[in-house]
């Protein structure tokens, strides 16, 4: 079994807090992403976890064992960096084998066994090739199967998409969510978009500030966010506040603070609430329209059927909101 236990984990550097008493349970064969902003923490766990960094205090551990101060190469994980850190003189077979080389594994084996994680990846031809010929997505895909060869317990994979271009980063992300099932490793992905956690996670821990905000899974986490950034992080939300229930009816809520998605605000010439079309964005296959009610800004959503925009800047337009569209948060 490969659930991995965070336990009160702190960590500080040049005394600044960049981790508060996290507690965190993965479960085995779970894909598991941390999500959150730049600074926020998400990668320092992970190098916490992978024997990379020290911590001030708390413990680590791969099922009933505590690897808290065990050595990188004696905790059975295996890591893929953001810049995939492959030897450049070296081929790509020597890559992918020299984890199992420096294991003392024969070299027999190590062959069959570099040869196996270089189909699993989709480059069984490319063994003998030299790193730097490599595409940034075919790097990629070489420090996968090099982490794979050690047949580690637990997956680490930091920021692995940032590198490559949007139509690239879409494939790959479905070529690690397979192969990561295939497998049934457990799997912790590090990303800060939002997008790219929802599409390919089991669960999803939201970092901010060094603190764990919210764990759930990628459609609870949307529908019900328990705080303004984690509805704001996850997909830009209309967040408002009690003095401003009275512009847009919801009087009636018991709660400080709510959120509606920009989708769920429903454009209608019958609606009761009176909106101004003050900015316009055109996305494609969906339009913003910013309105204003009284003082208060909301962003509205829809598809763009048939390339047919009805609503003009400057227009007066009626809103509804449906009662299921509002989430209480608790800040």
């Amino acid at each position: 079994m490969a659930d991995i236990y965070f336990e009160n984990i702190t960590k500080s550097f040049d005394g600044k807090t960049i981790l508060k008493n996290i507690n965190l349970h993965i479960k085995d064969k779970e894909l598991f992403t941390f999500l959150g902003p730049s600074g926020c923490g998400k990668t320092t766990l992970l190098r916490i976890l992978a024997g990379f960094e020290s911590l001030d205090s708390g413990s680590v551990r791969l099922g009933e064992r505590d690897i808290t101060n065990l050595a990188p190469e004696k905790r059975e994980i295996a890591m893929v960096f953001q810049n995939y850190a492959l030897f450049p003189h070296m081929s790509v077979a020597d890559n992918v084998g020299y984890g199992l080389k420096a294991r003392k594994v024969d070299e027999n084996i190590i062959k069959d066994k570099v040869d196996y994680y270089l189909e699993i990846v989709n480059m069984g031809d490319y063994g003998k090739r030299n790193i730097n010929e490599l595409s940034g997505g075919e790097q990629q895909r070489v420090s996968i199967a090099r982490a794979l060869a050690i047949q580690p317990k637990v997956l680490l994979l930091d920021e692995p998409l940032s590198n490559l271009d949007a139509k690239l980063r879409d494939k790959m992300r479905n070529e690690i969510r397979d192969i990561q099932k295939k497998f049934g490793i457990t799997t912790i992905f590090v990303t800060h978009d939002q997008k790219e956690a929802m599409a390919i996670s089991d669960t999803i821990g939201v970092f901010n500030e060094g603190n764990l905000i919210q764990t759930d899974s990628p459609v609870n986490l949307y529908n019900s966010p328990k705080t303004s950034f984690v509805a704001g992080f996850i997909d830009e939300s209309n967040i408002i506040k009690k003095e401003q229930y009275s512009y847009v009816d919801l009087e009636n809520i018991q709660s400080d603070l709510v959120c509606i998605r920009q989708q769920d605000i429903e454009i209608s010439e019958g609606g009761s609430i009176r909106a101004k079309v003050i900015e316009i964005e055109f996305n494609g296959n969906n339009i913003v329209y910013k309105c204003k009610v009284d003082d208060l800004v909301l962003k509205i959503s829809k598809a763009n059927l048939y390339n047919n925009q009805l609503i003009s800047l400057g227009d007066n337009i009626g809103l509804k909101i449906p009662t299921p569209a509002v989430k209480k948060l608790i800040d």
